[in-house]
């Protein structure tokens, strides 16, 4: 299947969640994307069932080489455009697998419950922000040991699948956003990440380096976010690092 044809199905198959969602909360059942994204872990794990099945789905259509995004919404968004290498080579296919509004752990728990059939070339995993929840006092030993041993497993699991694995660091958010969720922790946990990717085929980067203060690993320079304060106006720099990684690699198509 082509490869535009692949990005249309997997972004009208997430507005057609989006509609359901909205029916559902329209009709009393107190859904709401809001509150889907405001860290509840029911709507976190009702989201993941839906993600689930239509990444399954993806899989099982795979007919040729492919790579795999995962992990939240930072992701999630990547809108991928260009298919070409420097030298010629196309791109392979790529399947969004990550999960909007997912932690490590329910993450880990949905990507152990993918249906692989083929070998992705790569697997781009971004994943932390959802784990920074300043309720759950991410900087705590108990909360930093929690994030590593769930990151640890997830990376083993994705390295037993992939013949390459490509990690982000956490991204960087706004201040307001950091009322919410610790700032302060972004570069904990990115650090986190990359002591954990050190094995041969695990490959850390910081696509958002651009994006954050030069006083702050964990804020991010004015207008550079979205209202939210927390995902980025744009995921340029996401889509770049994950083609120049598929590129470089050697892991782009003929």
């Amino acid at each position: 299947m082509p490869f535009s044809r692949y990005l249309f199905s997997t972004r009208r198959q997430g507005v057609i969640i989006a509609m359901v969602l909205c029916a559902l909360a329209g009709a009393g059942a107190g859904i709401t994307i809001f509150k889907l994204l405001s860290g509840k872990p029911e709507n976190a794990r009702f989201y993941a069932e839906q993600r689930l099945s239509l990444i399954n789905r993806e899989l099982s259509s795979v007919t040729q080489d492919y790579a795999m995004t995962a992990g939240d919404s930072h992701a999630e968004l990547i809108l991928f455009r260009g298919e070409q290498c420097p030298d010629g080579k196309m791109l392979p296919v790529i399947v969004e697998g990550a999960v909007s509004g997912a932690g490590v752990e329910l993450y880990r728990q949905t990507f152990e419950r993918m249906e692989f059939i083929g070998k992705p070339k790569n697997i781009t995993l971004s994943i932390g922000t959802n784990d920074l929840l300043q309720k759950r006092k991410p900087l705590s030993a108990e909360r930093q040991e929690y994030f590593k041993n769930q990151s640890a497993s997830l990376l083993r699991g994705m390295q037993s699948k992939a013949d390459r694995v490509l990690v982000f660091a956490v991204p960087p958010m706004d201040e307001l956003a950091s009322t919410i969720r610790d700032a302060s922790g972004v570069q904990v946990y990115s650090d986190i990440l990359k002591g954990l990717c050190q094995a041969p085929g695990c490959h850390f980067i910081d696509p958002y380096e651009a994006s954050r203060r030069p006083d702050h690993f964990g804020l991010a320079r004015k207008g550079v976010t979205s209202p939210d304060g927390i995902h980025m106006q744009s995921y340029d720099s996401s889509f770049v690092a994950i083609s120049a990684d598929l590129c470089a690699s050697g892991n782009a198509g003929n």
